[in-house]
């Protein structure tokens, strides 16, 4: 893997520079008998993970360094840090939550060793390491001993690892929904992408959300895209996404992939689908026709500035007509109360709105309408 290979040369070189500064190594003529180990913690997925969806659930890496004392003459601590910049970047930091596992300048590391020469007195330093992004780390932990010249020092090293999978979103419909039970199956296509960093190796794609039975991955797609399977870094896989309303209304689910991946965008509402009811009357009659309503144009469409949104009612009564994002969300309401039967027209400022798909939504009693515009600049 690339990444472990810059892992690895990155760390031979901080062993280098370390061989090569006197001041950063154990002093061991002055005080042979204090000794610090250090750690390395490979490579860990960064951390805090991505807001969309991710499956490390660690918001750092903890580890324990032992101080101990090789010699029969006890010896007080008289500094102990973290030296670097990693350190002070916060990627490494001293945890003291924790009496036991926390060294404090003054702490006093008894002399005694037994007979068969096995180092009796130590004490304990939890470590946390928290990467960030992919790449080498590395700082020193630094002690000096009261009374004496020098400093012991030892190495903390880590890497930072992420395997990140992105995913598109797709809106589907208007589409009607038949109230008798026959379902409308409209399919559009989503990509997995693997990361520009490494390889995403892919098991399966899943759809959960609130509203995931109303969506399905096409038979035979997962196969035809080569899943499950390796997606080069920077690549992607085109599956096709079936959405068979079960009932009315604005539906929402996402997609999940399942491999190897740290984390993957995006989680929230990737999948959204809009239906209606077409055998439902204004009067709230399910048999009852829709004789006289009619969404009768948008104009122009695609939109650059405004458009001219142009209904006809069969009947007098409240009538609401909004504007959607692809993502669901409201950014506009039109009309909101009674109108006469007949001819209206409504006039939509989409200036300030960035280009994108649209939905247009109108509903009086129960008749409901919806259809897609585009914002183009």
């Amino acid at each position: 893997m690339i990444i472990i290979t810059r892992y690895r040369i990155a760390i031979a070189i901080v062993l280098i520079a370390m061989a090569l500064a006197p001041r950063m190594v154990l002093a061991q003529g002055s005080r042979p008998s204090a000794q610090i180990t250090g750690y390395d913690w490979s490579e860990q997925w960064i951390v805090p993970a991505r807001a969309n969806g991710t499956r490390n659930t660690s918001d750092g890496y903890d580890a324990l360094i032992w101080v101990y004392n090789g010699g029969r003459t006890s010896y007080d601590i008289a500094s102990f840090a973290l030296v670097g910049k990693d350190a002070d970047d916060g990627y490494f930091t001293l945890d003291s939550s924790d009496r036991l596992t926390t060294i404090h300048v003054g702490d006093r590391v008894m002399g005694s060793v037994d007979t068969a020469g096995i180092i009796q007195n130590r004490l304990s330093q939890r470590v946390r390491f928290r990467p960030t992004e992919e790449r080498a780390y590395s700082c020193t932990v630094v002690m000096t001993i009261a009374g004496y010249n020098g400093t012991i020092a030892s190495l903390l090293i880590g890497g930072g690892t992420e395997t990140h999978a992105v995913v598109t979103g797709r809106t589907f419909g208007p589409a009607d929904f038949v109230a008798s039970g026959a379902e409308v199956d409209s399919a559009k296509s989503i990509t997995i992408s693997a990361g520009a960093m490494r390889d995403l190796t892919l098991l399966d794609v899943i759809i959960a959300g609130p509203d995931s039975a109303d969506f399905s991955i096409a038979p035979g797609a997962l196969a035809a895209a080569g899943i499950p399977g390796v997606i080069p870094a920077g690549q992607g896989r085109t599956i096709s996404v079936e959405f068979r309303p079960r009932s009315a209304g604005r539906k929402v689910a996402y997609v999940q992939p399942v491999g190897n991946q740290s984390s993957w965008d995006p989680v929230p509402d990737s999948l959204i689908g809009y239906t209606f009811d077409p055998s439902l009357g204004a009067d709230g009659d399910a048999a009852a026709s829709h004789a006289g309503y009619l969404l009768e144009s948008i104009m122009p469409n695609p939109i650059v500035a405004s458009a001219d949104i142009s209904y006809r009612l069969g009947a007098s009564g409240s009538v609401n007509v909004t504007i959607h994002s692809a993502a669901g969300e409201r950014v506009a309401l039109l009309a909101d109360g009674p109108q006469s039967a007949g001819e209206h027209r409504l006039t939509w400022d989409a200036s300030s709105l960035p280009s994108g798909l649209y939905y247009c939504h109108i509903t009086s009693g129960r008749w409901s309408v919806s259809r897609p515009m585009l914002v183009t600049r």
